[in-house]
């Protein structure tokens, strides 16, 4: 019995110890793009090893005494008080275990949260039912200027560059969501918030396996990449039906892709230079998501982030338009509620 009882602990605790230090081969969490994901990472892979560890000791306690004390002819039921020894183990090892993690989670949050990084990008974000907005300072890195850029629910950032976000909201409380980067920030309306990051890798769309590949700066220069001509579209798995839950790689029920839209300019871009050939890729984004339960369309507000190399970066804020109707959003709720930040830059 007792060897049996040892051969189903290991069942069940090699996989599981194993299951908790690779959680991205398990398909658990996306790809994740930036240093400062990696170690929130690291210490999610702690905590999770460690409750992992704590339930399989538990439960096989627990299923060897049901097996091994379980009610039997000619056994007579013993009561015992019970062991201050084991009591007192019971209660430090928790303890101890606590302790470990409310201090690397301490050092943890005072290196993400407490450094705003040098030379960053500033983006200033205004939240509301049910969309995103962005404004950058323009060429004179001040906000509330008449050359400030306005965008809806999309941003572009520098790759390999700190990009430091400032939240606030127009309604109820959302919440700043960028699962790549493992950044969540919660934005309230009155109070200003921020949080940054740095994304590493830039995200395109293979056109031959049709997936999402992160390429590095260099990689990403030296192919060609489809900047526009292409219409990202979805569909449902062939013979998937609804219910049937399926693999990270699948995307879910919907299978996505890009196909070319003869109605949008082709525009292919290779070592910075536009290029007369057949793009390899196309560029595409990081999701942004709200976090909070904002309402009943929550599930709709979505925005995403382009990451580019410098050059295009800069390219495409001056490639913005001016938008009148956002401009007066921003005088009417963020300059009026926070009017001292915008100048203190």
């Amino acid at each position: 019995m007792k060897r049996f009882l040892s051969f189903l602990v290991a069942c069940l605790f090699l996989p599981a110890l194993a299951l908790a230090f690779n959680t991205h081969a398990a398909g658990f969490l996306p790809p994740v793009v930036s240093e400062q994901g990696r170690q929130i990472d690291a210490l999610y892979g702690h905590i999770l090893a460690i409750v992992v560890v704590i339930f399989v000791i538990t439960e096989g306690i627990l299923i060897y005494c049901v097996v091994a004390f379980r009610a039997r002819p000619g056994h007579k039921a013993r009561f015992f008080h019970g062991s201050t020894g084991v009591e007192l183990i019971l209660a430090g090892v928790p303890a101890v275990i606590l302790l470990y993690i409310t201090v690397v989670s301490a050092r943890l949050w005072e290196r993400l949260r407490m450094d705003e990084p040098k030379n960053a990008v500033h983006i200033e974000v205004l939240a509301e039912q049910f969309d995103w907005n962005f404004r950058y300072p323009g060429p004179d890195a001040v906000f509330g200027t008449p050359d400030d850029v306005m965008t809806n629910g999309e941003c572009a950032v520098p790759v390999d560059r700190q990009v430091v976000f400032f939240t606030s909201s127009k309604d109820v409380i959302h919440s700043f969501f960028l699962p790549d980067s493992r950044v969540k920030e919660d934005v309230v309306p009155g109070l200003l918030n921020r949080i940054w990051t740095k994304w590493e890798v830039i995200p395109v769309w293979d056109l031959a396996t049709q997936k999402r590949v992160l390429l590095s700066e260099k990689d990403f220069e030296n192919a060609p990449v489809a900047f526009s001509g292409y219409a990202f579209k979805s569909k449902p798995h062939p013979g998937k039906k609804w219910y049937q839950f399926s693999d990270s790689a699948r995307i879910g029920y919907n299978a996505y892709y890009y196909e070319r839209d003869p109605s949008a300019k082709l525009m292919v871009m290779e070592h910075d230079h536009p290029v007369d050939v057949a793009p390899r890729y196309v560029l595409h984004y990081f999701e942004i998501a709200c976090a909070q339960l904002c309402g009943p369309l929550h599930f709709a507000m979505r925005g995403t982030v382009r990451v580019l190399p410098e050059p295009e970066y800069e390219a495409w804020l001056k490639a913005q338009p001016k938008d009148d109707y956002l401009a007066s959003k921003w005088a009417q709720v963020w300059d009026g509620v926070h009017p001292d930040f915008d100048r203190a830059l």
